[in-house]
């Protein structure tokens, strides 16, 4: 199956390559790395490159396999380039983003706003979200 995030992730990162790019910064998410089984879940619960969302079974949904299949491309493209080649990769696994909005409407972090203030949800459930303003994102 072909995954448009990540055939769009090689061919940004081989532009990048061609061009001589020294650092590329990725804008993943944390639900490239969260959705992991409960037994490969750090101890700490501290994340680090370790770890990765499990893209096999139906408790993932595409757009955090899209995610997490697109930043394992990018690391991929990466380790496969020759050493002297190999330019600088970030990636920014934010959880849900707050602030002024660039495009107006119709974001995924967004939605949840609105759908609490549209009555969408019957009550605002006890639950904590790893909250980042779009600002320090960028």
């Amino acid at each position: 199956m072909i995954n448009p995030a990540v055939n769009g992730t090689v061919s940004v990162l081989k532009a990048c390559h061609a061009n001589k790019v020294s650092r590329v910064v990725i804008t993943s998410s944390i639900v490239a790395i969260y959705a992991c089984r409960p037994e490969y879940r750090p101890v700490d619960g501290r994340f680090s490159e370790d770890n990765w969302s499990d893209t096999v079974g139906d408790h993932i949904d595409a757009y955090s396999k899209s995610k997490t299949l697109a930043e394992q491309a990018a690391w991929e493209f990466q380790k496969n380039l020759p050493e002297k080649e190999r330019f600088e990769i970030v990636a920014i696994n934010s959880g849900l983003i707050m602030g002024p909005s660039f495009i107006g409407a119709g974001f995924t972090s967004g939605e949840i706003i609105s759908k609490f203030m549209e009555g969408e949800y019957p009550g605002v459930p006890k639950v904590m979200f790893s909250l980042v303003d779009v600002r320090e994102v960028a």
